[in-house]
C-alpha cells in the first residue's frame, strides 16, 4: 500500500533521524548481547522476547491507526522500525537455537 502510495520505505540512513528509536535499537541490541554472554540467559532471553513483542504489537496498532488516518509517511516509518523488530527477533531464535544445542 505505501508503494501503491508512491512513497518509498525509509532505509537505514533515513531511520538514524529517529534519535529515539535510534537509541531504543542500541539499548535492544545492548541488552541481548549481555543476556547471550550472562551465565543464566534462559530465563532473561523469555523478559526479553517478551519485552521486544510488546513492542512489536504496539508499533503494529500504531500502524494500522497510521493507515486509517492515511498517513503514509509514518506508516513507511513504522515498517522500518518493524523491519528492525523482525531482524531482532531473528537473533533472538539464534541465541535460542544455541543455548539448545
Amino acid at each position: 500500500m505505501i508503494s501503491l502510495k508512491g512513497l518509498e520505505l525509509c532505509d537505514e540512513q533515513q531511520m538514524m533521524t529517529d534519535h529515539e528509536f535510534l537509541l531504543q535499537q542500541m539499548e535492544l541490541r545492548k541488552e541481548l548481547e549481555e543476556i547471550a554472554e550472562s551465565d543464566e540467559p534462559n530465563l532473561l532471553l523469555f523478559d526479553f522476547e517478551k519485552k521486544t513483542n510488546s513492542i512489536h504489537k504496539e508499533l503494529l496498532s500504531e500502524l494500522a491507526d497510521a493507515f486509517d488516518d492515511a498517513c503514509y509517511v509514518a506508516a513507511a516509518t513504522l515498517v522500518s522500525k518493524l523491519k528492525f523488530l523482525v531482524k531482532l527477533k531473528q537473533e533472538i531464535e539464534r541465541i535460542e537455537d544455541r543455548l539448545l544445542d
